[in-house]
This record gives structure tokens, sequence and C-alpha cells, in this order.
């Protein structure tokens, strides 16, 4: 509910398309397409407090960080899925 909340409240998202997930079953990935303008564009982790194990936030923002450097590198590049590591 805090994830919703965050989203419609703070953030002012609409409506959004779930990419996928990062761990299975656990924290997924939204792109807002009904949102401000400032919020468009920027992915949306919903990211429950008591899964994975500790390293989970930091494994979410390497893949993050991974996805924005490929698709500045070029749109072949930038097509690449989110996997989980291992």
């Amino acid at each position: 509910i805090t994830g919703h909340d965050v989203a419609i409240g703070a953030l002012g998202i609409r409506r959004g398309i779930v990419a996928g997930q990062f761990f299975a079953g656990q924290v997924s990935l939204l792109n807002p397409v009904d949102a401000p303008e400032e919020v468009l564009g920027c992915p949306y982790v919903i990211f429950p407090g008591n899964v994975g194990e500790d390293d989970a936030l930091a494994q979410v923002h390497a893949m993050l960080a991974a996805q924005t450097v490929a698709a500045q590198a070029g749109p072949a590049l930038g097509r690449a899925s989110f996997r989980s590591p291992g």
C-alpha cells in the first residue's frame, strides 16, 4: 500500500505499465505513462522493505545504472531487459 500511496500521492502517477520484476515475486518496475511531465521517463521501483537479501537494493540499483548506461550508449544496447543476477 505504501508504494501505491507514494506513486499516486507524492509522484502523481495515474497510470503505468509494469515492465517486469527484478527478483521473482518481489520487486517490480513500473514505467509511468500518465503522470506529471517531470515523472514521465523515470522508472518507479516498488521495493518492499521485507524482501530480498541484504544486498538486494544495491543489486537493483546496479541493474538500473547499467540499463541507463546502455540506453545512453545507443538504441541497440538500450533494449536489454532487466534480469536478476545469477
